[in-house]
């Protein structure tokens, strides 16, 4: 059967394509404005406070020049990756286990899911939380930042629903065939769950690739093992126009860092989301259904 498309439909679809057009111009343009900022001559970008659509000035690279000498942004990219991997991989190994063993009827399946779903809505707080991370000796160290971020609860509830939604008919023949648990778990539930563990996957990338406040909080003492996010903040600070423009003599230049941190912050993200894009469709399925 062919649909025809009737007026009230068209006027849907135009609305609808003027409306989705403008949320994602408002969206893209202000990402543009700090990218065409970070390459725009200093002077010119001290002197134009408009949006940029285009580089102010001549175009200019001494932003990253600047940005790209600096020995602590290498650091901090280096121990962003390091607490981004580390904490995505711990936090896929907590979801599957947790998701797994609360999708089957087990003696403490009730007191455990009762128990995970009192986390989702109630915390202890900062002090309490950092009062638990300093008793165990880890304020100062990469596991302050690796262990607290690595899953949460709805996590688990989401893996847990997924899991929950396998045939059982699957998982009965597979116990047929001698697999245990180990088996059924990492060869069965995880490939056909595998759209949200991909969901999980990149919830901790993104968190653990923004975060800052955490850090900020467990590494204060130890500048050595700062991430990426805290070290663009502390040199955002440094570089703010008040201090510039305290200098005797002035570099405008420098004016251009903060886009340029903006950026290369920013990039990596942007450039890995597409890959993960197919699997935010449907965040909570499985991977068959009978």
């Amino acid at each position: 059967m062919v649909e025809r498309n009737s007026p009230s439909r068209i006027i849907f679809m135009i609305i609808t394509s003027i409306l989705l057009t403008g949320v994602a111009f408002l969206c893209v343009i202000p990402m543009w404005h700090v990218i065409m900022s970070s390459v725009s001559d200093g002077y010119s970008l001290f002197t134009d406070r408009g949006l940029h659509l285009i580089p102010a000035g001549k175009v200019s690279f001494e932003g990253y020049k600047l940005v790209f000498g600096m020995k602590e942004v290498w650091i901090g990219y280096l121990w962003t990756i390091i607490y981004v991997v580390s904490s995505t991989a711990c936090g896929l190994l907590l979801t599957l286990f947790g998701g797994y063993y609360l999708s089957k009827k087990t003696l403490w399946q009730k007191p455990v899911s009762i128990f995970v779903l009192m986390t989702m809505m109630f915390s202890g707080g900062l002090v309490p939380t950092y009062m638990v991370i300093h008793s165990l000796g880890l304020v100062n160290t990469p596991f302050a930042v690796i262990i607290p971020g690595c899953t949460n609860a709805i996590f688990i509830m989401m893996a847990t629903t997924a899991f929950r939604q396998i045939p059982a008919s699957i998982e009965e023949a597979a116990k047929i065939d001698g697999a245990g648990h180990w088996k059924i778990m990492f060869q069965i539930s995880f490939p056909m769950a595998k759209g949200i563990m991909m969901v999980v996957a990149m919830n901790c990338v993104v968190f653990q690739w923004n975060n800052w406040f955490n850090p900020s909080i467990y590494l204060a003492n130890n500048r050595a093992i700062w991430p990426l996010q805290l070290v663009i903040k502390d040199l955002m600070t440094v570089y703010s126009e008040g201090n510039i423009l305290a200098s005797s003599n002035i570099n405008f230049d420098l004016f251009t860092i903060t886009s340029v941190l903006s950026v290369i912050s920013s990039v990596p993200i942007l450039v890995a989301c597409p890959f993960f894009q197919k699997y935010f469709g449907n965040m909570t399925l499985g991977g068959v259904k009978e």
